[in-house]
């Protein structure tokens, strides 16, 4: 009995080709990726086409607009700002793009079996990715088109109908009616029949099951970051603060108002007092009614943080506010009298000493609070600049108020502005400058502060 031939087999499906080949010939293709799946090269080629586009948007200058308003919300300088943002849509495009195609693989998963289907995984990422290269090609269209657009943000979509701070879930909706968007869809419509064995009819069950999906998580998360382009300040107001200037939303309470202005007042007598000087230069105050607001705009987690190339502190009234605020306003009154060269150890203890409090508590028993704990670092390493900026932040910042608490409390002020103006011009000198001022020793100093920090302990415990 003799065997019947082998029929000829399938030449496995060439993976550059498939790139192609699933624009003109879908269902053939998905067809020929059910036998052998990849998905390296789809995904690689819809990575390199995403942050294509933001690093010609930044090189082209079509970025500075938008970048200068992110350093003047955050107070990042405008030199970081571009090599950041190349790098944060690198990392973005290499990390997000394979995750998100992960979750899609699993929600186009699910929908295929919901109705009656199955595929294994590997074979369904492989389909979302090569569904996918439309998404590419248009990342790479608009990044040809840069010129003509000049904007990061322009898509074959209906969003710029919407004003997107104004109607957020709207706006995101409309950015989802997007011809490539849709042209993704009606590819994973089409691999469904061959990828889970469904007929026609469940096929598209399966993909609208996908779409509602894709479409309610896309239009989330639009709407989180919807208006984020837009000008936070357009139609703010200002008056006018001790001689300083106050920006605040037109819908922005009274009594916030009022508050604020006190505040102010009190944070530049407090910065004045410590540093020492009289007249300075005009502040320009932005005042947030809540912490979550300013949190929202300038996408910074701090109560008060400020822009010393633009002179300008954003500012949350909150609880804490009065002590937040004259740090920043001591360390940009002191930047524009000293500059911007300075010992961070000397710096930060002034800043902090004018706030008089870490944490809700008196310097002192903050650094004592160290000191049991057995958490202080030693003066040695808080007094040299390249040590003290590797000492967390919760150690190091305490203890330099406490540091400069004691300073002022055995010297006097007078004296501790000598140290700092000196430590503007020579910041590795501070040790030189402190023994100097104390006539001692750093070692015989830092017995001294131990101390002063025991005693403030011990009279704490006494009352």
């Amino acid at each position: 009995m003799t065997s019947e031939p082998a029929g000829p087999t399938a030449r496995p499906l060439n993976p550059i080709s498939a790139l192609t080949l699933v624009i003109a010939f879908p269902y053939r293709t998905f067809e020929r990726l059910t036998e052998r799946p990849h998905w390296i090269l789809p995904l690689v080629f819809v990575a390199a086409a995403s942050m294509l586009k933001p690093i010609l948007a930044v090189a082209g200058g079509y970025m500075e607009e938008i970048l200068a308003s992110t350093a003047f919300r955050t107070g990042v300088p405008s030199s970081e700002m571009e090599g950041g943002f190349v790098s944060f849509a690198v990392v973005t495009a290499l990390v997000a793009i394979p995750l998100a195609a992960l979750v899609e693989t699993l929600f186009y998963k699910l929908a295929g079996t919901l109705t009656g289907g199955y595929a294994r995984f590997r074979v369904a990422l492989s389909a979302v990715a090569h569904a996918s290269i439309p998404l590419g090609i248009g990342a790479l269209a608009f990044a040809i088109l840069l010129p003509f657009t000049k904007s990061l943000y322009a898509g074959a979509n209906l969003a710029f109908l919407i004003n997107g701070g104004e109607h957020p879930v709207l706006w995101s909706l409309l950015s989802q009616i997007d011809l490539f968007s849709i042209w993704f869809l009606i590819l994973l419509g089409i691999a469904a029949e061959p990828v889970f064995g469904l007929s026609r009819r469940r096929a598209r069950h399966a993909t609208l099951v996908f779409a509602i999906f894709y479409i309610g998580v896309m239009t989330w998360w639009g709407a989180a970051n919807a208006g984020r382009m837009d000008d936070p300040f357009e139609g703010w107001k200002a008056m006018g603060v001790n001689g300083s200037a106050m920006h605040f939303a037109p819908d922005t309470p009274e009594p916030v108002l009022e508050g604020m202005a006190a505040v102010i007042a009190e944070a530049e007598f407090r910065a004045r007092s410590v540093i020492g000087i009289g007249d300075t230069k005009r502040i320009d105050y932005f005042v947030y009614p809540s912490f979550g607001e300013k949190r929202r705009i300038t996408d910074v987690a701090t109560i008060a943080h400020r822009v010393e190339w633009a002179n300008t502190i954003h500012v949350a009234w909150t609880d804490g506010v009065v002590t937040a605020l004259a740090r920043e306003v001591t360390n940009l009154q002191g930047a524009q009298k000293f500059g911007n060269v300075y010992n961070p150890f000397i710096r930060d203890g002034l800043a902090i000493y004018a706030g008089g409090e870490w944490g809700a508590v008196p310097l002192a028993q903050a650094g004592e609070d160290l000191r049991v704990r057995r958490a202080l670092p030693p003066l040695e390493v808080l007094i040299d600049p390249v040590r003290y900026v590797g000492v967390d932040l919760k150690l190091s910042q305490p203890a330099a108020g406490a540091f400069v608490a004691f300073f002022a409390a055995e010297k006097g002020l007078p004296a501790l502005r000598e140290v700092y103006a000196a430590t503007t011009e020579r910041p590795g000198a501070a040790r030189e400058l402190i023994e100097t001022a104390f006539g001692d020793s750093l070692g015989g100093i830092e017995r001294r502060f131990l101390g002063y920090l025991e005693s403030v302990g011990s009279a704490a415990d006494d009352r």
